[in-house]
C-alpha cells in the first residue's frame, strides 16, 4: 500500500464542494522516469488513475531537488492536498509539500 500524506487546512468558503481541482490539469516535471514499461510523465500523477502502481505513477530519474507542478489555470481555493507514493516505491518518499502562487 502507498504511503499517503495530507495537508489540511480550514477553508474560509462557505458551502465547499471539494472535487479535484488538478484533475487533467497542465503539469511539469523535472525529469521522467522510463524503462521498458514506458515513460513515467508528470502527467500520470493527476490523469485520474488512483492506482498505486510503479508503472501508472510519476517518476522523476534520481534528482538532488525532484519536483512536481501543475497548473491550476486561475485563482483556486484550496483546502486539501493529497499526496500519494507508489505503492512499491523504496526509492525516496515526499518530504516535503510547498504551495505557490505565481
Amino acid at each position: 500500500m502507498g504511503l499517503t500524506f495530507d495537508v489540511r487546512y480550514t477553508c474560509a468558503v462557505p458551502n465547499p464542494v471539494l472535487r479535484n481541482v488538478a484533475l487533467n490539469q497542465l503539469v511539469s516535471q523535472i525529469s521522467s522516469f522510463t524503462d521498458l514499461s514506458g515513460t513515467r510523465g508528470a502527467n500520470l500523477a493527476n490523469d485520474g488513475n488512483r492506482r498505486t502502481s510503479d508503472t501508472v505513477c510519476a517518476s522523476s530519474l534520481t534528482e538532488m531537488n525532484p519536483w512536481w507542478a501543475v497548473d491550476l489555470a486561475g485563482p483556486t481555493v484550496v483546502c486539501l492536498v493529497k499526496l500519494t507514493n507508489a505503492a512499491a516505491s523504496n526509492q525516496g518518499m515526499i518530504l516535503a509539500l510547498l504551495v505557490v502562487d505565481s
